[in-house]
């Protein structure tokens, strides 16, 4: 751990001269709850149960002809204890050798190239299956998507190539990616992704059956916007997600369908997944939402959760979530980091929570 205690210790170091760079953004979101989960004790979460706590650099510079180069260096922190969290690899999702240190920016950590023709970014980045699988979803509230992308995998998380806990969550941003996305066209943006084997040199995954394909896509038409998504695990996972938002006026209707189908056995599971949901803005900082979200299992799980977020300012929010899961799937976002699971097969969880963003 000694080398990632050093990394961290410089940080204070970069970030003032980072800050002064020309073209260099410092900048991060920390959110910090009190919640309870049915059968499981109350909690500070700083893991963040609506927007997620980080803290980055990002930065792009013009060059001759259009063309720009940029970076993203992200972590996930855990403000209840000061600890990294809130991730992407982590040695017990199996994908990093368990020998080696914890990645500092264990969320992003990518270099690339943008120009008219498109953009090409190459390192660890957000998995698209689940950035086209969230652009129908309300108020960026993880407590009830985390869960609901579980619930699309039938709850065991596989279909993030973590297999539950952490690195379920940990399977949304993954190493070794390129990504390609094209210039949007009439509204429409698309997004191209694989996955490039590591070697055991690097303790990256070595196997065919662990890299991922993935693509996103978008079309926006007046008031109304939708998202497709498609990701494949070779020889073990298959998904795809269709899905939508539209606005009428203080209202914003949304709703989404996803197929998981797991091939790692002669008897596939295939898993079908629905999701809808509503906000509506009271007034000019205040807003509430509500959303579902069920499967088609034999004991099929849902979701059911409700939200309301309170703007003190353009940078800062106050939030409140309340959500009910039947049949062992997760209530919280939180569940996933250190307030353990429920022992019973349904459970109700809240949590009330300050951000702020910088």
């Amino acid at each position: 751990m000694k080398k990632t205690q050093v990394a961290l210790a410089a940080l204070a170091l970069v970030a003032s001269s980072a800050a002064m760079a020309e073209g260099v953004t410092v900048y991060g979101t920390m959110d910090a709850s009190v919640g309870k989960v049915t059968d499981n004790r109350t909690h500070v979460d700083g893991t963040g149960n609506w927007s997620g706590s980080v803290f980055g650099f990002k930065g792009s510079e013009d060059l001759d002809g259009g063309l720009k180069a940029f970076f993203n260096l992200e972590m996930g922190l855990n403000l209840s204890n000061g600890t990294q969290n809130n991730g992407g690899t982590t040695p017990t999702q199996g994908v990093i050798d368990t020998t080696a240190d914890t990645p500092v920016f264990n969320r992003l950590a990518n270099v690339g190239l943008s120009s008219e023709l498109g953009t090409l970014t190459i390192g660890q980045q957000l998995n698209q299956f689940v950035a086209g699988t969230l652009g129908s979803n309300l108020n960026a509230n993880e407590s009830f998507y985390v869960p609901f992308l579980l619930v699309g995998a039938g709850g065991t998380g596989a279909l993030f190539g973590g297999g539950g806990g952490s690195g379920t969550n940990g399977g949304f941003f993954q190493p070794n990616l390129i990504t390609y996305s094209a210039p949007s066209l009439g509204g429409v943006n698309i997004s191209l992704q694989t996955q490039v084997r590591g070697n055991s040199n690097n303790g990256q995954a070595t196997t065919a059956s662990d890299t991922m394909n993935a693509a996103s896509a978008s079309y926006s038409f007046g008031d109304a916007t939708v998202t497709g998504a498609y990701m494949s695990r070779k020889e073990t996972t298959k998904a795809y997600s269709i899905g939508g938002t539209y606005n009428m006026g203080d209202l914003t209707f949304n709703g989404r369908y996803i197929n998981y189908n797991d091939t790692s056995t002669a008897n596939s599971t295939d898993i079908n997944t629905w999701n809808v949901g509503v906000s509506y803005a009271l007034n000019g900082s205040t807003s509430v939402s509500a959303q579902y979200a069920s499967n088609n299992q034999t004991d099929s799980q849902t979701i059911t959760n409700v939200g309301l977020q309170h703007n003190l300012s353009k940078s800062t929010y106050l939030y409140g979530t309340i959500s009910r899961a039947t049949n062992n799937a997760l209530a919280l976002y939180s569940q996933l980091y250190g307030a353990g699971t429920s022992n019973s097969t349904s459970t109700t969880g809240y949590a009330i929570g300050i951000v702020k963003n910088f």
